[in-house]
């Protein structure tokens, strides 16, 4: 019996060798393509300029999934590639056989060219990856050195967004080709323009003078700029839009359900559509009752109520997304986004439970600036949209956008005889007088005085 079973091991032990062998000279002899400048050659190839678009699009996709599993580009990896988007239909890519076609197209001019063992994201002759960076897609020097400075400098993404739109607005008014080398001269004339002929708010021109001061200063590097006078935008007051209670409750009901939990959080709470959306599960302290708001207007923490009466509502959800998360989980998707000293400092974070978003888009998306294939949270219009279309169907004679639930929150709070310092805290103002504009439409401005006519 001994003898017996010292056979069967060394059978076992045979066979694994024998498989681990045949595994060694499958790895070894796979010929992997290395090609390095494809964007390049699409570019300059005679497709159409739609397909180029999508083609870029969908190996960005295949060369990002090899990399995040450190898998080499062959026609096995493909394979996976392509089986993986089959299960998961259509929230990773928006057409399997364009995907294909992509894929086909790089391995064909891959092979024509050059064939090495070895891994394909090595780096070429300039030292960066193989796998271009949205950079590419810009159309000027400007544009691409614009973006390298504000990324260096971790500005957040919208504000990279709006920036870039102001200068190109500048450049195609004062009729530039390169607005680095413009003259002050030409900036004053671009702010007088907004001012009297565009119309433009006080904040509006501000936003554009801040996104061209920046450009000539930190990506110009053009010092001691003296603008002298210009045009300044009328700074108008703008009385707040606020709810009754009423029309709060009529509002509620009309809202899809999805949407209605959201919506009253961010009333319960007071919080800017922003920093709803991109709430995480560590945000919500059941214990203490609270909400943490983190980085928030001016990159700024601050606690806000957690309302009592949604927490069995926000406790089913948590188990309704944790299935989603799981989900996730088991096709091993990349982790959600963190700001990169974080994911640096905390790399298994983005696929942790505490760290996931608490309203999570149903699909997939593409970071704008790594090109990962994520579950991004909700975004902002959709939810917006269903605000505006409740409130239309409840007959509410307002102009109600999402931000007048936080412009109810406040005035409420105040009408209920919170303190205004307190209410300042809650909704992260940096002057007091910001929150001072909710006492002008409380239902008692004016210390309770009445109207003259009513005592006639």
């Amino acid at each position: 019996m001994y003898w017996f079973t010292r056979v069967l091991q060394i059978a076992k032990l045979s066979q694994l060798f024998i498989d681990n062998v045949f595994k060694i000279i499958k790895f070894v002899c796979m010929k992997y393509i290395h090609f390095p400048r494809w964007a390049e050659v699409l570019r300059a190839s005679s497709l159409e300029p739609k397909l180029k678009t999508d083609y870029t699009f969908h190996l960005r996709c295949y060369l990002r999934w090899c990399s995040e599993r450190k898998a080499v580009v062959t026609h096995e990896s493909a394979r996976l590639f392509i089986a993986e988007l089959s299960e998961n239909g259509s929230s990773i890519h928006p057409s399997l056989e364009t995907s294909k076609e992509a894929i086909r197209w790089f391995f064909r001019n891959g092979a024509r060219r050059e064939i090495h063992r070895k891994g394909a994201h090595s780096k070429d002759e300039s030292g960066f990856p193989d796998i271009p960076v949205e950079l590419a897609d810009l159309n000027s020097d400007w544009e691409r050195e614009m973006v390298k400075v504000i990324r260096r400098k971790g500005m957040a993404l919208r504000t990279e967004r709006t920036y870039l739109a102001w200068c190109r607005r500048f450049t195609e008014q004062m009729a530039v080709e390169d607005p680095l080398k413009a003259s002050e001269r030409m900036i004053v004339q671009y702010l007088d323009h907004l001012a009297t002929e565009a119309k433009v708010s006080s904040a509006t021109q501000k936003q554009a003078l801040n996104a061209l001061m920046f450009m000539l200063r930190d990506v110009a590097k053009r010092v001691n700029i003296e603008l002298g006078n210009f045009r300044r935008a009328k700074t108008n007051k703008r009385i707040p839009i606020v709810l009754s209670r009423q029309e709060l409750q009529k509002l509620f009901e009309q809202l899809p359900v999805h949407y209605r939990l959201m919506a009253k959080i961010q009333y319960g709470a007071g919080l800017r559509v922003s920093e709803l959306i991109r709430l995480r599960v560590k945000d919500v302290d059941f214990q203490r009752g609270q909400i943490i708001v983190r980085g928030g207007k001016g990159d700024k923490d601050r606690i806000t109520p957690l309302p009592q009466s949604l927490e069995p509502l926000l406790h089913a959800h948590f188990e309704e997304i944790r299935l989603l998360f799981q989900k996730d989980r088991k096709y091993r998707l990349p982790g959600i986004y963190l700001p990169e000293a974080l994911e640096r400092k905390y790399p298994n974070a983005p696929k942790e439970w505490p760290w996931q978003w608490i309203w999570p888009s149903r699909e997939l998306s593409r970071d704008p600036r790594s090109g990962v294939h994520r579950r991004h949270h909700i975004l902002e219009r959709p939810y917006q949209s269903a605000i505006k279309k409740a409130a239309s169907e409840a007959g509410i004679p307002k102009r109600v956008t999402s931000h007048a639930l936080r412009h109810s929150f406040a005035t409420h709070l105040l009408e209920s005889g919170t303190d205004i310092r307190t209410v300042q805290d809650l909704l992260g103002h940096a002057h007091v007088e910001t929150t001072m504009t909710y006492l002008h439409v409380m239902n008692k401005p004016g210390a309770g005085s009445m109207s003259p006519l009513d005592s006639l």
